[in-house]
């Protein structure tokens, strides 16, 4: 236990707290996937060899998957109204990936 307080301290110095311990917790578990958004987080835990998703990712296999049936652009609308910040590049290649419209 010690030394997942260390790591998480450690990881503190570069990101927020609940990204470090999300980080320190999926390498511990060997968990498949961690879903992070932010860059340093994403860096960080790629370098640790995690495999990294984002919000926006789940989303589009979400739909493809037939979970959600709502319209993505107005998903995508809506969160962007709240303030939640994305590129238009991210958005695009995640159309071509998961062949949403």
């Amino acid at each position: 236990m010690r030394l997942w307080r260390l790591s998480i301290e450690i990881l503190r110095k570069e990101i927020e707290a609940g990204e470090a311990e999300a980080i320190v917790l999926a390498k511990e578990l060997n968990a498949d996937l961690i879903i992070l958004d932010e860059k340093i987080p994403r860096i960080i835990a790629k370098s640790l060899g995690l495999k990294v998703a984002g919000s926006l990712a789940l989303l589009f296999i979400a739909k493809k998957k037939g979970i959600i049936n709502e319209d993505l652009e107005v998903i995508l609308g809506e969160l962007r109204a709240k303030g939640v910040r994305f590129s238009d590049k991210v958005v695009e290649e995640l159309k071509r990936m998961y062949n949403a419209q």
